[in-house]
């Protein structure tokens, strides 16, 4: 059976200022299942979200400690590897974080559904009747994520996991009372 959770990721990683940069096109959205995929001696630095450009595909830069992945090499876009590139003014978002520690996970951990939620209102703002803002709204720090397991979560992102009351902004049809009952046994067990 499936497996609901939710995390939050915050910048916490400073890239090198160099390293080789790849870049690549993936035709299909599940990009981060071929993540997964890379070569455990394939070290990531960072990534970079370019999105969908003037194709397609989705188009992501890489930046390897080390050598690059040769599984991945099936997507590489253009340019491709430039050796030695300047990549200590590329900053890593919150989104960012989670694409960089989703390719640490365990390799017996499977994704079903991804979501990414992004930023996440904490408290609302308050506006006047003509729309001018009267107090700003506050948000939860860190990038919002929901992840369907295909069966037990990973054990690493653990570190990550976020327990909003109720079910938070987002919830997968038919999970909702099994993420009623695992935040009630996180509550229990963390008073």
């Amino acid at each position: 059976m499936a497996t609901f959770r939710k995390y939050s990721f915050n910048p916490s990683y400073t890239p090198p200022t160099t390293g080789t940069y790849t870049k690549y096109s993936f035709p299909d959205p599940n990009y981060e299942y071929h993540l997964t995929q890379i070569e455990p001696e394939c070290v990531i630095s960072n990534i970079q979200h370019f999105g969908y450009m003037s194709s397609e595909d989705y188009i992501i830069g890489i930046i390897w400690e080390n050598t690059p992945s040769t599984y991945l090499s099936m997507f590489l876009g253009t340019p491709n590897t430039i050796e030695g590139t300047l990549v200590s003014e590329i900053y890593r978002t919150g989104e960012q974080e989670f694409e960089y520690q989703l390719t640490q996970i365990e390799p017996n951990c499977s994704i079903d559904s991804i979501k990414r939620i992004g930023t996440v209102i904490n408290t609302p703002g308050q506006y006047n009747e003509e729309g001018q803002e009267i107090t700003a709204p506050t948000y939860h720090p860190g990038f919002a994520v929901d992840i369907l397991w295909l069966d037990q979560p990973s054990t690493y992102l653990s570190q990550f996991e976020v327990w909003p009351s109720e079910l938070g902004v987002h919830a997968w049809w038919g999970y909702e009372q099994q993420y009623k009952e695992a935040y009630s046994m996180y509550k229990q067990n963390n008073p």
